[in-house]
């Protein structure tokens, strides 16, 4: 996003409907991680404690199918709060900034041929979904594997949010 104040690139540094949006997952990111843990988490533990899991477990469905049907319920439910996120990101700041610059599209910097590259908003948005997705999938394994295993849901979830915490600082770091 080479629209930064660093890069002084953006006259007198004015925000348009176009950056707001861009950086609308960079800001969700954590809301969306906690809807995961909470959603995944749940889906087990809160089943498993209040014993419906085994007359769940008594219909003649598989138990791989049971996990994966929650695995998907899970998957299902982050891109809903992602769609949710990006369009009323898209109307609050099209309401605020006004629509017209949504037309300017994404311009991005590719350092494998040095040039500038431009596509729009929409593509921009699409791509950084497909790029974190999996994270979210690893993060919703992850809380279905701790709540699995440990059946106590808030330890599951605050386990799950420290190791995620601790990994992206990890990283962000590293990859100074």
């Amino acid at each position: 996003d080479i629209s930064t104040e660093k890069y002084n690139i953006i006259v007198e540094n004015k925000i348009d409907a176009r950056i707001s949006f861009i950086r609308a997952l960079e800001n969700f990111n954590l809301i969306i991680v906690i809807i995961v843990i909470y959603i995944s988490c749940m889906i087990v533990t809160e089943e498993t404690n209040k014993g419906t899991i085994k007359s769940l477990l008594t219909k003649p469905h598989k138990r791989s199918t049971i996990l994966i049907s929650k695995m998907l319920a899970c998957f299902i439910t982050v891109l809903i709060s992602i769609a949710f996120i990006c369009i009323s990101q898209y109307i609050i700041g099209g309401l605020f900034y006004g629509f017209d610059s949504y037309k300017l599209g994404y311009i991005g910097y590719d350092l494998n041929t040095n040039n500038l590259f431009k596509i729009s908003v929409i593509q921009f948005m699409l791509i950084e979904v497909l790029v974190k997705m999996p994270i979210y999938i690893i993060i919703s394994l992850f809380c279905i594997f701790m709540g699995t295993v440990n059946n106590n849901t808030s330890m599951s979830m605050i386990f799950t949010l420290i190791i995620f915490l601790l990994s992206s600082t990890i990283l962000a770091e590293w990859s100074k």
